[in-house]
């Protein structure tokens, strides 16, 4: 089973990223995905300083998984040499 992880980001506090979160794990296991990782910011799009985002592409460096979705379910390019690992979740609130 291919290796995971999912980035869901919202803009506001009041938001929740939980249906994102739903709908990607749905996605992930229709194509037969293991998710090992969530990574989640509370911040606008529009800004660099994303903690969760460096976090997921951190992490797609270093092979920790082999692919990843972001919150319009758009695969990205599996990794064939990513170690396995125990799943982990990263949050990022900038308020």
């Amino acid at each position: 089973m291919m290796r995971g992880a999912l980035y869901v980001r919202v803009s506001t506090k009041e938001q929740t990223t939980e249906n994102q979160e739903r709908e990607l794990r749905q996605w992930a296991e229709r194509l037969g995905f293991e998710v090992v990782a969530v990574y989640a910011d509370t911040m606008s799009g529009a800004r660099s300083d994303r903690a969760a985002l460096a976090a997921v592409l951190t992490a797609a460096h270093r092979r920790e998984f082999g692919a990843g979705a972001d919150r319009g379910a758009r695969a990205r390019r599996p990794n064939p040499r990513s170690s396995s690992g125990r799943p982990h979740r990263t949050s990022s609130t900038t308020g």
